[in-house]
C-alpha cells in the first residue's frame, strides 16, 4: 500500500458533507414488541470530491491520469487537506457572544459591541493527558481547546474527528480515536487532513468520467485505516 501524492496543479473541492457511514442491523420486532437494533462501532468517513482543474492544461490532465493509475483503484491511498471544514460554524452563548472557528484562525465576535478579537492565528490545541485508542474524550490544554465548538473538525495522524462538545477542556468527539494520542501532542484544527482511498472499483471508473458541467471529475473517497 502506497500513499500517493496529489499533483500540485489539481484542486480538490468537497461536493458533499463528510459523513460517518454506519453499520446498524435489525432483525425486526423483538419478543418485547419493540424493534431491536444492533449497532457496531465500525463507522468510517466518506465524501465526494470534485477535481476542478484537471482539464485546463495538458500537463495537469496528464498528472491527473497518472495519479489515478498510481492509486490502482482502492488499493492505494492519498491525503486530502480539509481546507475549510470549520468556516463558519457559529455558536450562540449566554454572554451574547458568537464564536467562530475558521481557516484564518480563531476569533470571538461580541454581538453587543461589534468587536472582533483575534485570539490565535494558529489554533491547534495540545493534549493535556494521553488518551488510548477507542477513547471518545480528550483533555485539551489552553484557550484553543475552550474555543472549539460543536461541528469543528480536527485531525491527528491524518485521522479526522468532529467535535460534539467541549466542557472544561474535555473534548467529546466522533468517531473514537483510531490511535493512541500522547500528552503534549498537537490536534490539527487550522489545517486538518485525512488519509483516504477510492471507495471501490466503481468509484475508480467514475473518477475518469467528465461531470455534467463538463471537465469536472468526481472522486468518491472513504477513510483509509492503513498507515
Amino acid at each position: 500500500m502506497v500513499n500517493v501524492s496529489v499533483p500540485s496543479g489539481l484542486r480538490l473541492a468537497a461536493q458533499t458533507q463528510w459523513r460517518l457511514v454506519t453499520n446498524t442491523t435489525t432483525s425486526g420486532r423483538g419478543l418485547d414488541g419493540r424493534q431491536q437494533f444492533v449497532s457496531n462501532e465500525s463507522r468510517y468517513w466518506a465524501a465526494t470530491y470534485a477535481v476542478s482543474k484537471a482539464w485546463q492544461r495538458r500537463a495537469t490532465w496528464g498528472a491527473f491520469l497518472a495519479f489515478l493509475d498510481a492509486l490502482d483503484g482502492p488499493s492505494n491511498t492519498f491525503t486530502i487537506a480539509l481546507n475549510d471544514p470549520n468556516s463558519p460554524v457559529p455558536e450562540g452563548s449566554t454572554d451574547g457572544a458568537v464564536h467562530f472557528v475558521f481557516e484564518g484562525g480563531q476569533a470571538v465576535y461580541d454581538t453587543t459591541s461589534g468587536d472582533a478579537i483575534i485570539l490565535d492565528p494558529n489554533p491547534n490545541p495540545t493534549v493535556a493527558t494521553s488518551a488510548p485508542e477507542g477513547a471518545t474524550i480528550i483533555q485539551g490544554a489552553g484557550v484553543d481547546t475552550d474555543l472549539l465548538i460543536p461541528g469543528a473538525v480536527f485531525s491527528h495522524n491524518d485521522f479526522m474527528y468532529r467535535v460534539q462538545f467541549v466542557n472544561s477542556g474535555a473534548i467529546k468527539f466522533s468517531p473514537p480515536l483510531r490511535a493512541t494520542i500522547a500528552a503534549g501532542q498537537r490536534l490539527d484544527v487550522r489545517d486538518p487532513t485525512i488519509r483516504v482511498r477510492l471507495a471501490d472499483d466503481k468509484a475508480a471508473e467514475r473518477a475518469h468520467q467528465f461531470g455534467q458541467k463538463g471537465g469536472v471529475f468526481l472522486l468518491d473517497v472513504v477513510e483509509a485505516f492503513d498507515r
